[in-house]
């Protein structure tokens, strides 16, 4: 996992994309229990979610291990662009 910090300017965790902090977050393969939970609510909540090839992540039913792959989760459609173009 990667994460960048800052000594005089704090930056939020990935929480802050339910809270308009955020406008948007690549995360690893990770248990539902992690960062999909957080793609599901933000993906309620009127964000783009894809996987990192920019599909849209498989049916729960569908994973093992109750894993989602590798996922974008973006406010907006140019975010996600740029966010797909990263990864």
């Amino acid at each position: 996992m990667s994460e960048n910090y800052s000594h005089t300017q704090p930056l939020p965790n990935v929480n802050g994309l339910l809270t308009g902090e955020l406008g948007g977050v690549i995360l690893a393969a990770g248990k539902f229990t992690d960062g999909a939970a957080l793609a599901f609510l933000a993906r309620e909540a009127g964000h783009i979610v894809t996987t990192h090839t920019g599909t849209p992540p498989p049916p729960l039913s569908e994973c093992t291990n109750y894993e989602w792959p590798g996922l974008i989760v973006a406010a907006t459609p140019e975010i996600h662009a740029d966010l797909l173009e990263a990864v």
